[in-house]
C-alpha cells in the first residue's frame, strides 16, 4: 500500500566518496539510511564527482529500494577519469520517491569474524560470513567500508557471495591494488540479500 510523502521521514545520506585505485581510476560509494520503521523506499539516485576545480566530471544514476530501517550501500565501481582527479563527490535522490507499507527485513547472514592484512603492500580484507536462517542465503553483496582513528571513510569495496547454506559459513574477501596511508581502525561490512545493480 503506498504512503504519502508527508507521512515519512526522509531518507538520510550519511556519506558519498570516491576512492581512487589506480591512476584515473575510481570507485564511487555511499550509504543511505530509511529511517522508516515501517516504510519501503524506491528511489532514483544521481552519483556526481567534482575535480578541484569544482568541475562536473561524472554524473551516474541508479535505482534502489531501501527496506524499513534498513541502511543500504550504493556502489559505482571502475570509473574512469583519464587526467582529472575527483577531490568531490555527493549523492542526490532524484525523481519521485515511492513509498509503501513493508516490514523490516529479518537479518539471517552475520558477520563473525573479518581480518585485514598487507595493508603496507596490496590490501586484504577476509569476512567470514555465517548464515543463520533456515533456508539457504542466495546471491548477496557484501560491502565494506574501513575508517581511520578520525573516523573518517579511507576506502570501500564490493563483492559477491553467491550462495551459503543454511546452518554454515563462507569467507568473501576483498583487495586493494594499492598500500594504504594510515591505520585503519574501524571495518563495517553491509550484506544484502540481492546483488546491487
Amino acid at each position: 500500500m503506498r504512503v504519502c510523502p508527508f507521512q515519512t521521514s526522509e531518507a538520510q545520506i550519511v556519506w558519498a566518496r570516491g576512492f581512487e585505485i589506480s591512476d584515473g581510476v575510481y570507485n564511487l560509494a555511499a550509504v543511505v539510511k530509511n529511517p522508516n520503521f515501517d516504510v519501503q523506499l524506491v528511489t532514483q539516485y544521481k552519483f556526481e564527482a567534482f575535480n578541484e576545480e569544482n568541475l562536473l566530471i561524472k554524473e551516474l544514476f541508479g535505482s534502489a529500494t531501501i527496506p524499513p530501517l534498513g541502511t543500504l550501500p550504493l556502489f559505482e565501481p571502475t570509473i574512469l577519469t583519464g587526467s582529472q582527479n575527483i577531490a568531490r563527490v555527493f549523492l542526490r535522490l532524484v525523481g519521485e520517491p515511492t513509498w509503501t507499507r513493508a516490514q523490516p527485513i529479518e537479518q539471517t547472514v552475520f558477520v563473525t569474524d573479518r581480518t585485514l592484512s598487507d595493508t603496507d603492500s596490496i590490501p586484504k580484507l577476509s569476512v567470514t560470513l555465517q548464515n543463520r536462517g533456515i533456508t539457504p542465503a542466495r546471491d548477496l553483496a557484501i560491502f565494506s567500508v574501513l575508517y581511520n582513528i578520525d573516523g573518517n571513510v579511507v576506502q570501500s569495496s564490493r563483492t559477491y557471495v553467491p550462495f551459503i547454506e543454511r546452518d554454515s559459513t563462507r569467507e568473501a574477501f576483498f583487495t586493494w591494488p594499492e598500500a594504504f596511508t594510515g591505520d585503519v581502525t574501524k571495518i563495517d561490512v553491509y550484506i544484502t540479500e540481492a546483488p546491487l545493480l
